[in-house]
């Protein structure tokens, strides 16, 4: 039933007030924004702790496809040292 509400709804996004529009491109944008913003800040600190021979993942499992929602934040992050002649 919720499913068919969605999508029913989604459908009749033309007809939806002004207001309504901007609340859902507000807090599309903001979720756009705050994964970019999170995907870049773990790479850079993977970038950097690489370069001193580290292996460092913020959520190492996040894009993991074959785990559940809940496993995709456990560990909350991993360190490993690197493998011999890797990094500088």
């Amino acid at each position: 039933g919720a499913v068919v509400a969605l999508v029913i709804g989604f459908t009749l996004l033309p007809i939806w007030p002004n207001i309504a529009k901007q609340v859902l491109w507000y807090c599309s944008v903001t979720f756009l924004l705050f994964t970019l913003s999170f995907c870049l800040i773990r790479f850079l600190t993977f970038l950097l702790l690489w370069l001193f021979g580290y292996e460092f993942w913020i959520f190492p499992r996040l894009f993991d496809e074959s785990l559940s929602f809940q496993d995709s934040f456990k560990p909350v992050y991993s360190l490993d040292p690197g493998a011999p002649g890797q990094g500088y």
